[in-house]
C-alpha cells in the first residue's frame, strides 16, 4: 500500500508518463491516476464492437527507435492490458445479449412445438375409428416440429454455454448472465453437451425424443391390445 507522499509522487510520475507516451495511447484512454493500491485507469466507454485493444505498431517503431524510455513501455503495455480488460466486459455483455434474445426466441418456439405435439397425442384418445391414421399423421408432424425446435434450442443454448465458458476468467455469475437476458428457468448444460456431433445426443433433442419415445410406445401399445398394426408410429 502507497502512503499519501507515495501516491502523490507516484502521480507525479504518471503525469510524465502520460506526455511522453502522446500519440501513443489507446482512444479511449481518459487518464490514469495513482491510488494507495496501485493504479485506476479511465477509458472511455468500449461498446464491445470494436476490435480488441493492442499497443500499435507506431509504438513499437518508435521503441525500437529508442525515443521511448523503458519505464514509458511499461507504463503503455500496462494501459493497453487494463483496455483489452475493459474492452472484454463489453465485447462479451454485448455478445451475451444477443446470445439471450436468439434462445429467447429459441425457448418460445421449443414450448409452442412441445404444447402442439401433447396436444397431438392427447387428441389421439377422442379421434373416432376413421379418423385414426389422419390422428396419428398429425402427431408425428408436430413431433418433426418439435425436434427441429429443440436443434434450435441446443444451437441456442450452445452459444450462451460457450459463453459461460470463455467468461469464467471475468469472474461473471449466474446473475451477471441474468442481467444480459439469460432467464433463471434455463437450464444450461456444460458447453460440451451442445457441441456433440450427433444431434441426438445434445440435451433438448434428447428431451424431445424421449418424450416422443413414449408417445410411440404408448400407441404401439393401444394397436397391440385393439390387434390392429396398422396404425402404429
Amino acid at each position: 500500500m502507497l502512503s499519501p507522499a507515495d501516491v502523490e509522487n507516484r502521480n507525479a510520475d504518471i503525469a510524465r508518463l502520460t506526455a511522453e507516451l502522446a500519440g501513443h495511447h489507446h482512444p479511449n484512454f481518459q487518464g490514469a491516476i495513482a491510488v494507495a493500491d496501485g493504479i485506476r485507469w479511465a477509458f472511455t466507454p468500449f461498446n464491445g464492437d470494436e476490435h480488441m485493444p493492442k499497443v500499435p505498431d507506431t509504438f513499437w517503431a518508435a521503441w525500437t527507435n529508442s525515443s521511448i524510455s523503458a519505464e514509458a513501455k511499461n507504463f503503455c503495455v500496462e494501459e493497453y492490458k487494463n483496455a483489452v480488460d475493459h474492452w472484454k466486459q463489453a465485447h462479451y455483455a454485448r455478445r451475451a445479449k444477443a446470445a439471450a434474445a436468439t434462445a429467447d426466441v429459441a425457448w418460445t418456439s421449443l414450448a409452442q412445438a412441445r404444447t402442439a405435439m401433447d396436444q397431438a397425442f392427447e387428441a389421439l384418445t377422442s379421434a373416432e375409428d376413421n379418423r385414426w391414421r389422419s390422428a396419428v399423421s398429425r402427431l408425428l408432424t408436430t413431433q418433426e416440429q418439435a425436434l427441429a425446435a429443440a436443434t434450435g434450442w441446443d444451437t441456442a443454448f450452445g452459444a450462451i454455454a460457450s459463453l459461460m465458458a470463455d467468461t469464467v476468467h471475468l469472474g461473471w455469475t449466474a446473475e451477471d448472465f441474468q442481467r444480459f437476458g439469460v432467464r433463471p428457468e434455463w437450464a444450461i448444460e456444460a458447453d460440451s453437451d451442445y457441441y456433440r456431433l450427433a444431434k441426438a445426443k445434445r440435451p433438448a433433442h434428447i428431451e424431445v425424443n424421449t418424450a416422443i419415445e413414449r408417445q410411440h410406445a404408448h400407441i404401439r401399445a393401444v394397436a397391440d391390445l385393439l390387434g390392429d398394426h396398422t396404425p402404429t408410429a
